[in-house]
């Protein structure tokens, strides 16, 4: 590229796209979300599209620490110790990684399918109480995030939308 190009070269796509891209690829993938699928899928696309969710959610802190301190501030408060984040936490980790090496969860990280009648299979979090939809977890988490957003950009904590490059 040429020295005056009409934007720094250094910039790789996912920094200029930032948070807010983040955040609406975080939307497609819950909007794609599904409390249960057909028995006679596989099932696996269905695990893939909520692990997809929670490992694009996690990330989203990331875009905070780097772009937004003092929202990430506000985040961690929202979130930090509840149960769906610790979920959505050690999912995203786990299933990225091959072992976690420090859970945010007491027991480790269970997920199971359960069968529906009459006839749908849905993915369980095997929690501290009682097991969990894995789409509830994640549907709290959206629904939390939501009001945080709202919160933060009405607070100016949040990044610029656009950007000129």
């Amino acid at each position: 590229m040429e020295d005056n190009a009409p934007f720094p070269t250094h910039i790789s796509m996912e920094s200029v796209l930032g948070f807010w891209s983040q955040l609406a690829r975080t939307g497609r993938q819950f909007v794609q979300l599904t409390p249960a699928c057909r028995a006679e899928e596989s099932g696996w696309a269905h695990l893939d599209q909520l692990l997809f969710f929670f490992l694009s959610f996690y990330s989203l802190r990331d875009w905070l620490r780097e772009c937004a301190p003092a929202a990430l501030a506000k985040w961690n408060g929202r979130f930090n110790g509840q149960f769906e984040w610790r979920v959505c936490r050690d999912t995203a980790t786990r299933f990225k990684h091959l072992k976690i090496t420090s859970p945010s969860l007491k027991h480790p990280l269970t997920l199971a399918r359960e069968y529906c009648p009459p006839n749908q299979l849905r993915v369980m979090v095997i929690g501290p109480d009682e097991p969990m939809p894995l789409y509830d977890v994640a549907a709290r988490l959206w629904s939390e995030l939501n009001g945080f957003v709202r919160e933060a950009d009405q607070a100016g904590l949040l990044p610029p939308r656009e950007r000129d490059y």
